[in-house]
Order: structure tokens, then C-alpha cells, then sequence
């Protein structure tokens, strides 16, 4: 999935983070891919090195059966001993994994942003369960710039 690194992940977006709005963009679009869905994040924790056993914990999104008809399940074998911390790993995994990617095509607004990023994003029209989509925090999965063509093209999701 490409969300794994060695920069940590910013919670709160930054004073001088760039603010994008509906003028700026070239393209617009938004989907939620099916391949890229899991209905549950199972956490396999202290394993018993006699019997081979593992302890589970689960995180479940019974909207992604609903929805999109996938019961694909993440399985994670860890080294932890704490049923709080598999339980907590799991669920922050889920919410990690179930959101709609964003792409974007907008000018070299972005040049000095990097992937991991927040920006804000603000459109009059979006996609949005909550109903309002005045501005959006969201984070950059991939960014390509293209200084010739004077475009940058954004991969992003909700913060």
C-alpha cells in the first residue's frame, strides 16, 4: 500500500501547509477501489512458542461488507504480549486502510510539498459522507511534479 515509512505521520496540519482551492485544479476525481478494502484487521499477539498458538484481537468495518460486498481480511502476526495494544493496533490499522484516495491534477502549487504531507483542500462540490466539504485536511500518498508542463499531479486520502 505504499503508507509505511520512516517520516512520522503528521496529525495536525501545519501553520504554513498549502491550501488548495476548487481554482486551482485541472482534474478531479475520487474512489473508493474494492481491492484496496478489508472488512476485518485480525492482530495475532504472544504466541506460544510450545503449541504454536497464537491470541487474537479484531477490528471490524461491517460498512465495507454492506457497501462493497468484501469480507477480505488483513492478518498481522506481531510480537506483542498486551491484548490493549494488539486491540488498539488493529483498529487504528482499519481506520488506516478503508478510505477513498483522492486524485488531483493542480499547477506547481505543490512543488515543495512532499508525499506524507497534509494540505488543505477546499472545493464547493466533493464527494463527502459528512455532507460538507468547505475544507479538508488531507494527507499526500503520492505526489509527481512535472516542472516542463508546470502541473503537479496529487494521490491523497482524508486526514
Amino acid at each position: 500500500m505504499g503508507r509505511l515509512g520512516i517520516k512520522p505521520q503528521q496529525t495536525v496540519v501545519a501553520s504554513k501547509a498549502k491550501y488548495v482551492v476548487s481554482e486551482h485544479t485541472f482534474a478531479h476525481s475520487q474512489n473508493k477501489n474494492r481491492d484496496a478494502l478489508f472488512w476485518k484487521v485480525t492482530v495475532r499477539y504472544n504466541k506460544n512458542l510450545q503449541t504454536d498458538d497464537w491470541e487474537t484481537k479484531e477490528a471490524i468495518d461491517n460498512e465495507i461488507y454492506w457497501k462493497y460486498d468484501n469480507k477480505e481480511e488483513l492478518k498481522i502476526d506481531t510480537y506483542l504480549r498486551d491484548p490493549a495494544a494488539a486491540q488498539s493496533l488493529a483498529t487504528s490499522i482499519l481506520n488506516l486502510v478503508n478510505k477513498a484516495t483522492i486524485n488531483s491534477e493542480l499547477p506547481m502549487l505543490l512543488f515543495d510539498v512532499l508525499a506524507g504531507d497534509l494540505i488543505i483542500f477546499s472545493r464547493g462540490r466533493f464527494f463527502s459522507t459528512s455532507g460538507t466539504a468547505d475544507e479538508l485536511e488531507l494527507r499526500i500518498i503520492k505526489i509527481t511534479k512535472m516542472p516542463s508542463g508546470g502541473r503537479t499531479t496529487i494521490v491523497a486520502e482524508e486526514k
